[in-house]
């Protein structure tokens, strides 16, 4: 009963721990002294990772999986005191994944390859140091992947620009506007530093919903800032040009020639019947609208590394946003970006470029003072094609310390997603929770607008099944449900109610949630 559901006896640990027999013959597993161990060995020889070889280090990696893999079904993983063996399975995966380079003979056939593929590797990245919590685990964490994640990254920026520098990525008048424009009941959602691999995750849970969606690439403005690449993805774009790059990289507007300022863009929206919608509203559905949410490229230059941890909240939240809208009345809604970005645990590599050469240097871009000589690589301005950026070589910066930056020309950085997302004229209104109250340790809940075959749990976790504290339970005819939680020890714990639509055996989808604490 233990191993099934651990988080209802918290008093079983210490009590394993205090009863571990001396025999040899026992089972590992039973015993938190032994995950524990395990944990620390595992620790170690993910630090020695640091001077190993790539091929060195994956192979490393691969052993090191054969023999702490299986720790993932103990349970002291589900209780979360195994996370570097969850990890591993992702530095596993990193490891499968580029026993070769990533290739291609164009920029185009190179995408294609990143899109069919490729993009999983950064995920992986991301989800094994989103497994981890102690800074001592981010540390060995953050030796596998420069080992074994670096390489890969490097060789595939490297080529990439040796690919644009023979055929430039587009600029302004490379790449049409029909992916960017909606129609009367069409929304465009601008999600800043929604990188390709992210907006995966995104997709697969509108997926999970039903929705009808659409993904589709492009290549986002040069240098991938957000003062060049935003209006570069507007549906306003024909109304902007470049004049002279200067040192914040921003177009001007066409007529007058007059800086691109947030007021000035939106008044261009304004004019081409684009109602601009704040955070918090819905505006009206008939017309079209632009709303936008920056949280995930605020959070990366705030947290740098440690931004793994936060990524699926910023889903989780772009997502409501969505569903806000829809329910709405919005018929489609347009998610767009301005750039991806380049992410590394303990920090991107430094490259020289001296001050006197630039007149502004960024992270991964900077604006050359006039007609300055520089020993890096250049791209065209998207915004003017006589003006020329300088970029920094393969994931490298200007500067040390930055574990999260974008502006530079890789992958990562340059090929940016766009999905649209519609729902059927069938679309049945948004299930609500419309009561909750206690009895004890006993939870009523009466859900409005039921669905056949709608159940509801309770969680520690959201998206954690393995978190449940009580049954799961089906609503019956009139939308209620009683939910009893049988550990006591649990009055006070903050816990999700989870409605769980099941589709077919073992799927379900998670809709709104509500937070409670257990009480009597």
């Amino acid at each position: 009963r233990f191993s099934e559901s651990p988080v209802l006896y918290p008093g079983v640990p210490e009590l394993l721990r205090q009863a571990m027999p001396s025999e040899l013959f026992i089972e590992s597993s039973s015993w938190p002294q032994n995950n524990e161990n395990e944990e620390a060995s595992l620790r170690k020889a993910l630090l020695e990772l640091e001077k190993a070889t790539p091929n060195d280090g994956r192979k490393r990696i691969l052993e090191l999986e054969k023999s702490h893999g299986l720790r993932r079904g103990w349970v002291w993983a589900k209780l979360g005191q195994a996370p570097l063996a969850v990890a591993l399975a992702h530095l596993a995966a990193i490891t499968e994944r580029t026993d070769t380079k990533l290739g291609g003979a164009s920029t185009a056939e190179m995408a294609n390859l990143y899109v069919d593929a490729a993009w999983a590797v950064d995920t992986a990245a991301l989800s094994a140091m989103a497994s981890i919590k102690s800074t001592a685990d981010a540390q060995a964490i953050g030796k596998a992947l420069n080992a074994v994640y670096r390489p890969w990254l490097e060789s595939a920026a490297e080529h990439l620009q040796q690919l644009a520098e023979k055929d430039p990525l587009p600029g302004h008048d490379g790449q049409g506007l029909e992916d960017v424009i909606v129609e009367s009941g069409g929304l465009v959602l601008f999600a800043d530093g929604l990188r390709f691999d992210v907006s995966q995750r995104l997709a697969e849970r509108m997926r999970a919903k039903d929705w009808s969606v659409t993904m589709s690439t492009r290549w986002a403005g040069l240098p991938t800032v957000t003062a060049t690449a935003k209006p570069a993805v507007s549906p306003v774009s024909n109304g902007i040009k470049g004049v002279s790059l200067g040192e914040d990289f921003l177009p001007a507007l066409a007529d007058t020639e007059q800086p691109l300022t947030t007021d000035r863009f939106r008044k261009l929206l304004a004019a081409e019947g684009y109602q601009y919608l704040s955070a918090d509203e819905t505006g009206d559905p008939s017309g079209r609208g632009w709303t936008e949410n920056g949280g995930l490229d605020k959070l990366g230059h705030s947290l740098q590394g440690k931004l793994a941890g936060r990524v699926e909240e910023q889903v989780d939240l772009l997502l409501e946003r969505i569903e806000s809208l829809l329910d709405a009345g919005w018929r489609e809604v347009r998610v767009v970006t301005d750039h991806g970005w380049l992410w590394l645990p303990g920090g991107l590599p430094k490259v020289d470029l001296p001050k006197y050469l630039t007149a502004s240097r960024w992270a991964r871009c900077a604006a050359i003072k006039g007609a300055s000589k520089v020993d890096v690589p250049t791209v065209r301005w998207h915004w003017n094609a006589h003006e020329r950026v300088a970029v920094a070589p393969g994931i490298s910066c200007f500067g040390a310390g930055n574990e999260y930056a974008h502006g530079g020309l890789s992958l990562q950085e340059s090929l940016v997603p766009v999905i649209r997302v519609t729902v059927g004229e069938t679309k049945a209104k948004a299930v609500k929770i419309g009561d909750l109250f206690w009895a004890g340790l006993r939870c009523r809940v009466r859900i409005d607008r039921a669905q056949p075959g709608l159940s509801v749990d309770l969680r520690t976790k959201v998206n954690d099944p393995g978190s449940s504290v009580t049954q799961t339970r089906s609503i019956d005819g009139n939308g209620a449900a009683s939910l009893l939680v049988a550990d006591d020890e649990l009055e006070g714990t903050p816990a999700v109610l989870a409605r769980i639509a099941h589709r077919s055996p073992g799927s379900g989808v998670f809709g709104r949630r509500d937070m409670a604490k257990i009480a009597r």
